[in-house]
C-alpha cells in the first residue's frame, strides 16, 4: 500500500523553513497541485498493477464482460415489466387505489385485502409519496 495524500500543511512542513520562504505563497499551492497530481496518477497505477493478476479488472472493465451485465440488466428490467403485466391483467391491483387532490396523495388498500386501510401523505418537496408495502399476490 502506497503513502496516503499529505495535507498542503503537512507538504509545505515538509520543506525547509527557508525554502517556503522563498517560494511564496502561490509557487507553494502549484507545487502542491503538482504533488497531488503526481500521487494520484501513482496510486492509480499502484492500483492497476496489484489487480492485474487476479482478474478484478477483467471481471470490472472487459467490453465482454460488461456487455454480459448489460444483457442481463436488461433481462431483469424485461421480467420485472412483464411480472407487472401480468399482475395488471390478473387484476392484482384491482383493490389499490391512489389519488392525488393539490398536495395530498392519497393510497387505500381495500381493508379485505391486507388491513391496512388508508394513508395520507402530504406532497411537498421534503416528503416524497412512496410505497407502503409490497403488493402480494
Amino acid at each position: 500500500m502506497g503513502v496516503p495524500l499529505w495535507s498542503f500543511r503537512r507538504f509545505v512542513l515538509s520543506k525547509y523553513p527557508a525554502e517556503v520562504d522563498a517560494l511564496g505563497p502561490e509557487k507553494l499551492v502549484d507545487l502542491y497541485n503538482s504533488y497531488a497530481k503526481e500521487h494520484k496518477k501513482d496510486s492509480v497505477e499502484r492500483y492497476w498493477q496489484a489487480h492485474r493478476a487476479n482478474g478484478i479488472l477483467r471481471d470490472r472493465f472487459h467490453p465482454t464482460n460488461k456487455q454480459r451485465a448489460a444483457d442481463w440488466r436488461r433481462l431483469r428490467v424485461q421480467k420485472g415489466a412483464s411480472d407487472f403485466q401480468q399482475k395488471l391483467e390478473r387484476g392484482d391491483f384491482d383493490k389499490l387505489s391512489l389519488s392525488a387532490d393539490g398536495d395530498l396523495v392519497a393510497a387505500c388498500v381495500a381493508k379485505d385485502s391486507s388491513g391496512l386501510g388508508f394513508a395520507n401523505f402530504t406532497g411537498d418537496a421534503m416528503c416524497q409519496p412512496h410505497f407502503l408495502m409490497d403488493l402480494k399476490t
